[in-house]
Formats: structure tokens, sequence, C-alpha cells
């Protein structure tokens, strides 16, 4: 199934270089192959106060996201291949007008409100990298969804369709350079209040965890 509405690319987040990316890959051995994307932020990487919920549907949900943010929102469809890191998470996000990002990040896997360290780099060279990866450090597995994203304020909130998996509402509050963590809580907290689901179940773990679980 479809969310029958118009897609778009990615929206870009505040980045920085990152020595490192896992595995003794260096971000300047891969240079021509991918770009920062453009940031707001000073230095080091982005961070958000995260939230997952499994939902019963996208349908029974979206009706409430709407009338929060007054707006019908933007579907993404995204694919995302994770690599093998030995720290983190690192995947490589295509979408479907072929273009993409790399994306590594640091989360800790528990259920409830979690703090997410990241930093993205716009892809210039889609199959370079990704075989780049592949040989590096190897591939083990893929994420292929729909992405319902909708805005309110500084809060990405997403309505997730995950392939194999089910339906998904996921709350990221974009934070400030040096803002305590528990503001951003508090803030996931009042939208899953306003949106009446805080009583649903919430997911400690990545997309790619559950598959690997199920």
């Amino acid at each position: 199934r479809c969310f029958g509405m118009k897609s778009s690319s990615g929206v870009g987040q505040c980045l920085q270089e990152q020595r490192e990316v896992g595995n003794g890959i260096r971000i300047q051995d891969i240079t021509s192959l991918i770009e920062p994307v453009e940031s707001d932020f000073p230095c080091g990487s982005a961070v958000n106060v995260e939230v997952k919920i499994a939902i019963p549907s996208v349908e029974s949900i979206r009706p409430r996201v709407m009338r929060l943010t007054c707006d019908p929102g933007v579907l993404i469809l995204q694919e995302d291949t994770y690599f093998k890191c030995s720290c983190g998470r690192l995947k490589l996000r295509v979408f479907e007008e072929n273009d993409g990002e790399l994306i590594y990040y640091r989360r800790p896997d528990s259920s409830g409100f979690r703090a997410s360290s990241y930093v993205r780099y716009s892809v210039r060279d889609l199959p370079g990298l990704k075989s780049f990866l592949e040989k590096s450090n190897g591939t083990v597995g893929v994420v292929r969804k729909e992405r319902l994203l909708h805005m309110s304020g500084r809060t990405r909130i997403h309505l997730d369709r995950v392939e194999g998996l089910g339906d998904f509402l996921e709350l990221e509050v974009v934070l400030r350079p040096n803002e305590p963590h528990d503001s951003g809580e508090r803030e996931a907290a009042g939208l899953l209040e306003e949106l009446r689901v805080g009583d649903y179940e919430q997911i400690g773990v990545s997309y790619y965890d559950l598959m690997q679980a199920n």
C-alpha cells in the first residue's frame, strides 16, 4: 500500500565532518563520493531527542497529526542499507529520485525518550559509495519504508510504513547546540499527549534491529 501523496527527497539537517565512520574508514578517504549537508550548527554532530511507537495503522493516526500540524505531510520513499560498524550505526539512505545520504549515528537501545547524535552527508555517487562500503565494511541488512513527514515547530513527526514490520509513529525533537536533553523530552511528551498515543507500545531499537529480531 502507498499513502497516495506526492513524494519528495529527504530534508537536510546540520552536519559536520566526523573523522571516523567505523571499522577504520576515514571520511577523507571517500570525499569524492560525499559532501557534508549544509549545517546551522557551529560544530559537532546534531542531536535529536527521539521516541518511536508501534501504531495500529498510519491511517488511524494521520488525522490527529494533520490536525496538530495543519498540513498533509510529505511522502518520502526510503531504502536504508546498514553496514558493519564498530561503534554506533552506519547506513546509506537512498530516496526514490536516486539521491541519498550517508548517515552515522549513536543512540542507546532503550524504550522511552532517547538522545541520538548523528552526522549526515549528501551523496554524489550512490553506486560508487555503496560498492566502497560493501567491500570495506560489509552489508548487514536493508530497511525499506514509506515515510510521511510532518513538522510541528522544530519536531519532525514521522508516520512510517516499514516493509515487513508494520506501521509506526516517530518523533524527533531537534535540539539546539548544548541544549539539555530533558527539554526535548518534555516537548516530545507533550506531543504524545496531544496525539493521544501515550499508552501505545514504545520501541527501543531501530527498524533494522526489529527486522533481525523477527
